[in-house]
């Protein structure tokens, strides 16, 4: 008789109280075996991948975030390189300081303001800025002028939206003794100047 027959008559022996007892144990047993080594290296993982994925989330919620704010940092950027390349036009090289003249000779003939003298005065240029592009000065020019107010006010109007970034330092008027209805106007600007 084999190992497993004479387990069987053993069995068939016992009380069916102690043999659903016996059975019972063995099946908590076997739960126990399979939590432990089965299902618990499972759910240890499972909970590693819940862990994970709630991070993932957050970072999707964060890029969704990011991604509706990227339109407005691109229209900031495209703002910002406008308003540097407008800068930039409005500035004059030291060898461009005659194109700076003429342009405000330009303006002051379109306005009706006759100009007597132009004249720069390097002596009294002022540094400003030193940066890796070069040096920033600003440069006085002395305007000799002939116009009546409204002429003169046009001008000032053309210059403060033309293409020159300036200033007024000073400025005075008087009585055109051979014509009444024009005035002699005498003006120092500042322009600024990038010395490379």
């Amino acid at each position: 008789m084999s190992e497993l027959d004479r387990n069987l008559v053993k069995m068939k022996a016992m009380d069916p109280k102690v043999l659903y007892v016996l059975f019972g144990v063995g099946i908590v047993v076997l739960l126990v075996i399979d939590f432990f080594v089965l299902l618990s290296p499972q759910i240890s993982g499972l909970m590693a991948q819940n862990k994970k994925n709630t991070e993932l989330q957050a970072q999707i919620g964060k890029l969704q975030e990011d991604k509706q704010h990227i339109s407005q940092f691109q229209k900031g950027l495209a703002d910002m390189k406008t308003k540097a390349a407008d800068f930039d036009r409005m500035v004059y090289s030291k060898d461009d300081v005659p194109v700076a003249l003429k342009n405000i000779s330009t303006l002051a003939n379109e306005y009706g303001v006759k100009i007597d003298q132009l004249v720069p005065q390097r002596q009294s240029e002022e540094q400003l800025v030193k940066n890796e592009e070069g040096v920033y000065k600003s440069m006085a020019i002395f305007v000799g002028a002939r116009s009546g107010y409204h002429e003169f006010g046009r001008f000032l109007n053309g210059m403060e939206k033309g293409n020159m970034f300036w200033r007024l330092d000073e400025l005075v008027f008087s009585a055109d003794d051979m014509n009444p209805q024009k005035h002699i106007i005498k003006m120092v600007i500042r322009i600024l100047v990038l010395e490379k």
